[in-house]
């Protein structure tokens, strides 16, 4: 359907918000809005296989894939984190959610990359970070049930953890089981481990350097195959380390293991090149070269579609009785791909959004795009129903610079038509930066990047981006190759994490100072795209007006311009609501709302309203985090419960709250909390529905709401 274009257009904000602090709620009495009715009855995600939900009931496929093992009816995946808690999850063979083991998460403990199951355990490997907790600093094994419960044994850690070594960044890199031995990859000491599985008493060690994941072959000896992962090879060697003398060389970056019910083993291979699975006769390591399976989903006839078969990075294998294959990815978030012994798929459970904000295309709303993801999504269909995964939209090869390889992976995106042409931009967790991508096919190829405050260069680290000049900048991609030149930056405004786009993609930005009657808010003018889809700025066109003090605005904390209205909307501290100290505040909306109309000759203030939520917020809240502008309606977003978001919508006519926008019982009313600065996003339909995006960080999905005014 055709876009609606109202009179005085306001495509959303790219918002700017706060971190929650340490200090204490403003008080309720302060509110000067009275409890708002709730605005739509089901919540709508993305971008997770399963619904989520509170406490013991919850399902969700966790956010990363390091590693897994199958064994009968049960898949075991292992990931260093899940904010949720998931590191460990268990799944059914038919792709169900089935338990969280306990004691996983935050206390220093953090999963590792390595999982072996036999008859009766599963073993993960982790590690344990006193400086999150205190306790001892060490890696190892955690030893669990195939049912998801501790097994203590004596001697172990906290009852159930073996300890490796006294390193927790030298997590154990391979783990295998078979006929009652245990056999660990120790990174720390460049060994293997042998322990008893009874007891998990150590029975031997040897020498093994660079020792990567392990599998155990079904010949009578069931010798080892081992990657070495500095030769980039596999190695066979004999249950007490010996080696056997074959060795597999042709793959560029061996990855995951895993040994077919026939008998042959499986080795992926992570090149960016390949990305496939290739497979080998055991004991000779022949090659079955017709056997190749999979290849970069960045490559082929369709770029970034998301294909059966076609992988983005492979970090697991695992092999079910009846051949059936399992292939653990990041696949920019965690996904498990389950294909029958023909190699057809099966099913799919992905986990992808992480840290991460989407966006719809103002151009054709169907269309999602995450930091890493595009999305069809038909909102016809309920919740949870009605989104496919549809492309991954990187390339590591042709652009290896592109900022989510090399250090924002978590961002909320923004999507706008400038000139008709389709530009991605996003906006890091908590920074200050701003990055565009124009489009390849499905690819989003680095265009141009707006560092505000710099960028900081880390000893020991390459320099990104490269060329890159001391103090803020632009950078546009003036050749059109997604390669950043020294001859294609420029010096820019100085500014802070307030940045924000206004429609028609103008960069807006505080300069100088955060407050009131000292610093200005620069507008930096967007001159279009080029040839090539790139946007074009002109710094020499810049345009500052003061910060006012009208309305006791003390500090200037967000940001949204109008400029088909000229109205500039701030968030603010002011005399009646102070600023309250402490350190992130200032990426909060602040306490009140102020719209300013003329900005652009002689502003005005037109209206102001506090936007502390008489229903409270968490109690280290000191005001809502991210702000959404969209035509009639600012959308504005606290955590308001322990797990629960709110995002509340006020009119722009007179500042009022219409009603609140609340996590229903398609997701268990649970969000987890709002996690970066830019947490909600939102898009007006043609038919007057409002889609309101929104992070939720707990349990790797995209949230959104439709809303249309006048309808519940």
């Amino acid at each position: 359907m055709p876009l609606h274009h109202p009179p005085h257009p306001l495509r959303h904000a790219l918002l700017v918000l706060s971190a929650l602090t340490l200090v204490g709620a403003a008080a309720a009495a302060e509110v000067d809005v009275a409890t708002a009715p709730h605005l739509a009855e089901r919540t709508y995600w993305f971008g997770n296989s399963f619904a989520g939900g509170k406490g013991g009931e919850a399902r969700w496929m966790m956010q990363g894939v390091d590693d897994l093992a199958v064994a009968g009816d049960r898949v075991y995946p292992i990931v260093g984190w899940d904010e949720r808690g998931g590191e460990t999850n268990v799944y059914s063979t038919d792709g169900s959610h089935i338990a969280t083991p306990e004691g996983w998460h935050s206390w220093g403990w953090r999963g590792g990359a390595a999982v072996a199951v036999d008859d009766t355990y599963v073993y993960y490997a982790l590690g344990h970070d006193p400086g999150d907790g205190g306790g001892e600093d060490f890696s190892g094994i955690a030893r669990y049930t195939r049912a998801g419960k501790p097994a203590p044994f004596t001697g172990g850690k906290s009852g159930h953890r073996l300890a490796v070594n006294g390193h927790h960044t030298q997590i154990p890199s391979g783990v295998a089981v078979q006929g009652g031995e245990l056999f660990v990859a120790d990174p720390a000491a460049g060994r293997i481990v042998v322990y008893a599985t009874a007891d998990l008493h150590q029975v031997r060690e040897f020498p093994c350097a660079h020792a990567g994941r392990i599998a155990i072959d079904a010949t009578p000896d069931h010798a080892l195959w081992v990657i070495d992962g500095e030769a980039h090879a596999v190695r066979r060697l004999g249950r007490d380390g010996r080696d056997l003398g074959t060795r597999i060389a042709d793959c560029l970056h061996p990855v995951a293991l895993a040994v077919t019910p026939e008998g042959d083993l499986l080795v992926a291979d992570g090149d960016p090149t390949r990305q496939r699975i290739q497979r080998y006769r055991v004991p000779s390591g022949e090659r079955i070269a017709a056997a190749d399976f999979g290849g970069p989903i960045y490559l082929g006839a369709k770029p970034g579609a998301v294909l059966p078969g076609r992988f983005y990075r492979i970090t697991g294998l695992a092999c079910g009785a009846d051949g059936s294959l399992y292939v653990g990815c990041w696949d920019y978030g965690g996904k498990i791909w389950k294909f029958d012994a023909q190699r057809r798929l099966v099913w799919v459970r992905q986990g992808s959004e992480f840290v991460s904000c989407g966006d719809a295309d103002p151009g054709a709303d169907g269309n999602v795009y995450s930091s890493g993801h595009r999305y069809a999504i038909d909102y016809t269909k309920p919740p949870g129903a009605g989104w496919s995964d549809a492309a991954i939209t990187l390339d590591p090869l042709r652009w290896p610079d592109d900022p989510r390889l090399r250090v924002d992976a978590f961002l909320a995106m923004r999507v706008l038509r400038i000139g008709g042409t389709k530009v991605l931009f996003g906006k890091p967790q908590m920074d200050a930066a701003i990055y565009a991508w124009r489009f390849a096919g499905e690819i989003a190829v680095p265009a141009a990047m707006y560092a505000p405050d710099g960028v900081r260069d880390q000893a020991g680290k390459a320099i990104w981006p490269p060329n890159h000049p001391q103090g803020p900048f632009l950078w546009v991609d003036r050749n059109g190759d997604g390669l950043m030149q020294a001859e294609e930056y420029v010096a820019a405004p100085a500014g802070s994490q307030a940045v924000r786009l206004d429609e028609r993609g103008d960069i807006v930005v505080n300069t100088g100072s955060w407050d009131a009657g000292k610093g200005a808010i620069t507008i930096i003018p967007c001159t279009g795209v080029d040839h090539a889809g790139v946007p074009q700025w002109d710094v020499a066109k810049a345009r500052s007006t003061p910060i006012p003090t009208a309305g006791g605005l003390r500090q200037l904390s967000k940001l949204n311009y109008d400029p088909v209205g000229d109205r500039m909307y701030i968030g603010a501290w002011t005399d009646a609501h102070p600023f309250p100290g402490g350190g992130w505040e200032q990426m909060s909306c602040g306490a009140e709302l102020l719209r300013f109309d003329h900005w652009s000759s002689a502003p005005q203030l037109a209206w102001r309203s506090v936007l502390l939520p008489s229903e409270g917020m968490v109690a280290n809240c000191t005001s809502p985090k991210a702000w959404s502008f969209e035509e009639d309606y600012a959308f504005v977003a606290s955590t308001w419960q322990f797990a629960a978001i709110a995002v509340d919508v006020y009119r722009l006519a007179d500042g009022k709250r219409v009603g609140r926008l609340l996590p229903t019982a398609d997701v268990g009313c649970t969000t987890g909390w709002l996690d970066m600065n830019d947490g909600v996003q939102t898009h007006k339909r043609a038919d007057g529905t409002y889609l309101i995006f929104a992070e939720e960080v707990w349990m790797a999905k995209g949230l959104f709401w439709q809303w249309k005014p006048g309808e519940r």
